[in-house]
């Protein structure tokens, strides 16, 4: 285990989060991973806030635009992935 090159690091999930909020627990903060069963990529959403009901998301146009773009990097990065 000592080759580096066998070593491979690949982004599976990424935070977006309001300016100002922790971007680990901020109330404004939506955890965005990608995952695979088997049928390809597929994204998951989870949000901190207290406020929301189990199964609901509330997000601005602002945010659910930047949740997409994150969503279509990771799910191109984990494609690619697979590929090799």
């Amino acid at each position: 285990m000592n080759d580096k090159s066998k070593w491979k690091a690949v982004p599976l999930a990424v935070s977006v989060f309001y300016e100002g909020n922790s971007p680990l627990f901020g109330e404004a903060a939506y955890h965005v991973s990608v995952d695979t069963e088997g049928g390809g990529p597929f994204v998951t959403i989870q949000s901190h806030s207290d406020d929301i009901e189990k199964g609901r998301l509330e997000l601005d146009i602002e945010a659910l635009q930047l949740i997409t773009d994150e969503a279509e990097k990771l799910i191109k990065i984990h494609e690619e992935f697979h590929e090799t």
